[in-house]
This record gives structure tokens, C-alpha cells and sequence, in this order.
């Protein structure tokens, strides 16, 4: 058992941010919230066009640790959640956001400080239509563009910060590869219907 509350956490460090959010004046409804999340302005769960329920097996890789989370991603016109389980199933945590606030639940085991907006970044990141991202993330002074197929980046300025990886044109029906190269993690994210 603290075996997996052990590797609960470490997932969370991978896919979380440490820092306290608190969301400034909300944009209309379509468009981001202006807050910064991890790193950078987090789109309205509307804009992605759709409404998704997905489960999805995330493997993570950092500093040395690998690590296997199950997740039920939702995304509804108001509102995006991730709900996290650790090995033996148990609910780790539950992160929300509804266009203005990010709220989370998490297990005792898992840090007080340990926040779970990277996740949502990363969410956005590999998920979201890039014109919809490219829209919100330009005047932030960040860059997203796809070089080619299966391909997608994140810039700010000159520097590579994260690059995507898809395996399938629908990134919802196939297995999706994040590394992000500031914070130096790197995710596979499996995704099936739920």
C-alpha cells in the first residue's frame, strides 16, 4: 500500500504544478481564462468543440521513476475534470476546471502542495484544435505549431519546450506521446471509450 500511494504521488509531481493558482478576470466563456495554470493560459472547456469521456492509461517518466495511472478524462462545454486512480484503483485525485477556476480533490497520501494544473496544460496541449490553441497561447508570447503529421510543438521564443507525438490523425483513438523538456518528464498516454 505505500508502495502505491508512493508512486501516486510521484505521478502527481510529473503531471502537477507546485504552485498555488488563483484565476484573474474570466474571458468570455469561449475563449481562456486569462489565469495561468502550470505555465500558460488554459482554454475554456467549450473550445474544444466537443463533448469527450475517455479513459486513458498514463506512463510516465521522471527522474529515473516510471509510472502507470489509470484516469477518466471528461470534457463537457462547461466544464473539464480528470479524475486519477492509483495501482490498487483508488480514487488519488480529482482535478476540475470550469473556464474561470481550477479546483482539485486529492488523497491524503498525495502532497498538499502538489497541484494539478500541469495536467490540465498537458491535457490542453495534446487535445485541443491547435487553431484554438494558437489563438490564446500567441499573445501569452508562447508558440504551437505542427511542423508536420503527427506532430506538434510548444515554443516560447526560440526555445522547445514540449513536443506531442501522435500515433493516429484522431488523437482520441490512438496513443499519444508528450515530453515536455523544461521540466524534463515525459508522458504516453493510452486512450480508449469509456
Amino acid at each position: 500500500m505505500k508502495r502505491a500511494a508512493r508512486l501516486c504521488a510521484i505521478v502527481c509531481v510529473v503531471a502537477a504544478s507546485c504552485t498555488a493558482h488563483s484565476p484573474t478576470n474570466p474571458a468570455h466563456p469561449s475563449a481562456a481564462n486569462p489565469a495561468i495554470s502550470g505555465r500558460w493560459p488554459l482554454l475554456a472547456p467549450d473550445s474544444l468543440g466537443r463533448s469527450v469521456q475517455v479513459k486513458q492509461v498514463l506512463h510516465a517518466a521522471f527522474d529515473g521513476h516510471t509510472v502507470d495511472l489509470q484516469c477518466v478524462l471528461t470534457v463537457e462545454p462547461q466544464r473539464l475534470s480528470i479524475v486519477g486512480l492509483n495501482a490498487l484503483g483508488l480514487r488519488a485525485f480529482t482535478v476540475g476546471y470550469d473556464g474561470t477556476r481550477i479546483d482539485e480533490k486529492r488523497a491524503p497520501q498525495v502532497p498538499a502542495t502538489v497541484g494539478g494544473a500541469r495536467l490540465l496544460d498537458d491535457v490542453q496541449l495534446a487535445y485541443w484544435p491547435l487553431p484554438a490553441l494558437q489563438a490564446v497561447l500567441a499573445p501569452a508570447g508562447w508558440t504551437v505549431v505542427e511542423p508536420f503529421a503527427g506532430t506538434r510543438r510548444l515554443l516560447r521564443g526560440e526555445s522547445l519546450v514540449a513536443e506531442v507525438h501522435y500515433a493516429d490523425p484522431d488523437p482520441w483513438a490512438g496513443r499519444v506521446w508528450l515530453a515536455n523538456f523544461e521540466d524534463r518528464y515525459s508522458l504516453s498516454i493510452e486512450t480508449s471509450p469509456l
